[in-house]
């Protein structure tokens, strides 16, 4: 029965097995006694079920028993006793108990060493788990050297073509992963695959997951149709041996859908990451880890396809379940905050969302420490934040002390790295020290040609933001021959229809208008509107960002009617959408303002000057950018005279914003 049962949980059936599992637990109890080494075997087996159906606390409180009893009955040094303190590790991890786990890892390694010898099987498995946890502590460094020298041993010992060898590669070409060396991992990954379809077959479970493996890392290298191609076969292999609704497939469906919408194919992805939500609810139940993820998931989708109002009441069920569940300080439910926060952010709701950020920030360095990467990252989100309530002077120090850590811990390559210089330069920008933030964009694409090659997403939206910046500089040609580069590449690799090559086109035309060549910007414009509504409907933002852009150019050509027309259409839509206190409807209405003024309606543009004014006073705060910006126009505009302030919604940078990482 014991046996039957470990094999109803490698086929998914954990409810099952752990109802099979307990049956054997009390029949042991009842013959055998409590302390018998069978007894407390059966009770170990049932506290890895436990824990593989979501229920860490009651495996941990069991595991903590198993290591008790087999203290009391076999003592410290029985290799039994060994692996009971290793199971309990493992599951202390899971909890997000990362010291404790590391800790205990550590006497597991060091116990083994002195009893079974440094080239025993079982010690090198605890190298190998210690490995895995100071991965998880953010010590990518140390991992990736004990991961080099379990595999190392393995290799000597087992012989480079056993399992456990090859599982000892595959663990360190992540951690590679983890450290930025993407190619690396990738030769690494590819070996892995090759040698288990030789010695396992195609279709072994274990073959499937290399699979796997290799297609996350050739989505970070930006090969997302190869790595998309390739999820998909793990899709099919994983329905076709393990069937619809074991957690593996699942999880296939999940990792596909994460290549879909970094494919621009936002519906497709939300539908999908849909089944895995109904998939897990109804295999998993609401509460485990698993299905909450499966939520959290779909939220950042929704978000991407504009559903905002709806990514966030889901995000905030996700952290509700997440603080009763895992507990408040546990990392998932920090990264659920953090994720809600992003949310907020694109809301409008700016105040909420720098208040949630700090709340992540002061949680990961009281419990990751100051200079763990995810702590990092949790500053850079709280810099972006303050960036955009205007506190730009509070900004930019920080976003200097995230680059500053970032090139200590990770290094000067890492991808992390270069993404802090890029918030960094976005801020120098919004400063008015363009010229510093144009040399480090110049960095920031050179590294991204080097490390990531010419055609990587990343590097296309680095020549994007320089292009954007020189256009800041006043050197219009410059820019617009480059952004030209940037709709080409974007065509090629990611298709006409995919939501960059489409802000592409809008980067584009702006410059171009900016240049003065309005009859070749308005076509552009329309096309960018048009291919908008399209792909991502009439109520997205990016599609009333481009009805913005469309009207501004109409005005530009003398075409206030027209132009007056679609920026009252975009204010509805704003109010409608994203509500009347969001940033872009107050923009909206300054932009309409200017156009009333244009025509001559200046008294009805006036009143809604200072209804702009009042707004942004009242949620800015007096001393913003935007404020002062508006008490300008309303002055002009009181003096009954003209100035060309119009504000373009969500400018290229805005547009490409994937460089901006808010938080994790």
């Amino acid at each position: 029965m014991a046996g039957l049962a470990i094999t109803l949980s490698d086929q998914g059936k954990r409810d099952e097995a752990a109802s099979m599992q307990r049956q054997v637990l009390e029949k042991r109890q009842h013959i055998l006694g409590d302390e018998h080494p069978d007894t407390i075997s059966a009770m170990a087996n049932l506290a890895i079920t436990l824990g593989d159906q979501g229920k860490r606390d009651e495996a941990a409180s069991m595991q903590r028993q198993v290591l008790e009893k087999s203290q009391h009955i076999l003592g410290d040094e029985h290799p039994d006793t060994i692996s009971a303190m290793a199971g309990l590790a493992i599951t202390l991890r899971y909890q997000g108990k990362r010291d404790e786990a590391a800790s205990m890892q550590r006497q597991v390694l060091e116990k083994s060493q002195h009893i079974l010898g440094d080239e025993h099987p079982d010690t090198i498995s605890a190298m190998a788990g210690l490995a895995i946890t100071l991965g998880d502590q953010g010590k990518r460094d140390e991992a990736a050297s004990m991961e080099r020298q379990v595999l190392e041993k393995r290799q000597h010992i087992l012989g480079d073509e056993h399992p456990d060898t090859i599982s000892a590669m595959n663990n360190l070409a992540n951690t590679l992963g983890d450290q930025g060396k993407r190619d690396e991992a990738a030769s690494m990954q590819r070996q892995v695959l090759e040698k288990r379809q030789h010695i396992l077959g195609d279709e072994h479970p274990h073959t499937i997951s290399a699979m796997a493996g290799l297609a996350i890392t050739l989505g970070d290298q930006g090969k997302r149709d190869e790595a998309a191609s390739m999820r998909r076969q793990v899709l099919e292999k994983s329905q076709h041996i393990l069937g619809d609704e074991h957690p593996d497939t699942i999880s296939a469906m999940a990792s596909l859908a994460v290549t879909l919408g970094d494919q621009g194919k936002r519906d497709e992805a939300a539908s999908m990451r849909r089944k895995v939500l109904e998939k897990r609810q109804h295999i998993l139940g609401d509460e485990h880890p698993d299905t909450i993820s499966a939520m959290n998931n779909l939220a950042v989708t929704l978000g991407d396809q504009g559903k905002r109002d709806e990514a966030a009441s889901m995000q905030r069920q996700v952290l509700e379940k997440s603080q009763h569940i895992l507990g408040d300080e546990h990392p998932d439910t920090i990264s659920a905050m953090a994720n809600l926060a992003n949310t907020l952010g694109d809301q409008g709701k700016r105040d909420e969302a720098a208040s949630m950020r700090r709340q992540v920030l002061e949680k990961r360095q009281h419990i990751l420490g100051d200079e763990h990467p995810h702590t990092i990252l949790a500053m850079a989100g709280l810099a972006i934040t303050l960036a955009e309530q205007g506190k730009r002077d509070e900004a930019a120090p920080m976003q200097r002390q995230v680059l500053e850590k970032s090139q200590h811990i990770l290094g000067d390559e890492h991808p992390d790295t270069i993404t802090a210089m890029n918030n960094l330069a976005n801020t120098l920008g919004d400063q008015g020290k363009r010229d510093e933030a144009a040399s480090m964009r110049r960095q920031v694409l050179e590294k991204s040609q080097h490390i990531l090659g010419d055609e990587h997403p990343h590097t296309i939206l680095a020549m994007n933001n320089l292009a954007v910046t020189l256009g800041d500089q006043g050197k219009r040609d410059e820019a617009a021959s480059m952004q030209r580069q940037v709709l080409e590449k974007s065509q090629h690799i990611l298709g006409d229809e995919h939501p960059h090559t489409i802000s592409a086109m809008a980067g584009l035309a702006i410059t171009l208008r900016d240049q003065g060549k309005r009859d070749e910007a308005a076509p552009m414009q329309r096309q960018v509107l048009e291919k908008s509504q399209h792909i991502l409907g009439d109520e997205h933002p990016i599609t009333i960002s481009a009805m913005n852009n469309l009207a501004v150019t109409l005005g530009d050509q003398g075409k206030r009617d027209e132009a007056a027309s679609m920026q009252r259409q975009v204010l509805e839509k704003s109010q409608h959408i994203l509500g009347d206190e969001h940033p872009d409807t107050i923009s909206a209405m300054a932009n309409l303002a200017v156009t009333l003024a244009d025509q001559g309606k200046r008294d009805e543009a006036a009143s809604m000057q200072r209804q702009v004014l009042e707004k942004r006073q009242h949620i800015l705060g007096d001393e913003h950018p935007d404020t002062i910006s508006a008490i300008d126009n309303l002055a002009i505009m009181l003096g009954r005279q003209k100035k060309d302030s119009k504000v373009h919604g969500f400018s290229p940078r805005m547009l490409f914003s994937a460089l901006r990482k808010k938080g994790k």
